[in-house]
C-alpha cells in the first residue's frame, strides 16, 4: 500500500480562481483541520484519499504531486 505524505505544494500551479473551489471539496471531504493534517504531512493520505483528491484537481485540469510516498507492508504472522 502506498501511502503519501503531504501535499504542501498542491496549489503552485493552480490558478488563483480555482482555488477556494478545490479547497472548498477537499474541505468538505476531509474536514479543514484534517485536510491540514493531510496536507502537513501529520497524517498519511490513504491510497482511497489520494484517489479523491486527484480526482478533484482533475476536475478542474490539474495533476497533483504529494510530497512522498512510502509503501507500506501489512504482514500478518501466523504463529
Amino acid at each position: 500500500v502506498d501511502m503519501a505524505y503531504g501535499m504542501t505544494k498542491s496549489f503552485e500551479d493552480v490558478k488563483a480562481k480555482d482555488i477556494a473551489q478545490i479547497r472548498k471539496r477537499l474541505y468538505n471531504y476531509f474536514g479543514q483541520a484534517e485536510y491540514f493534517r493531510r496536507r502537513n504531512a501529520s497524517k498519511p493520505i490513504t491510497p482511497k484519499e489520494q484517489e479523491f483528491i486527484r480526482g478533484v484537481f482533475a476536475d478542474f485540469g490539474y495533476q497533483i504531486a504529494f510530497d512522498k510516498a512510502i509503501l507500506q507492508l501489512n504482514l500478518v504472522m501466523n504463529y
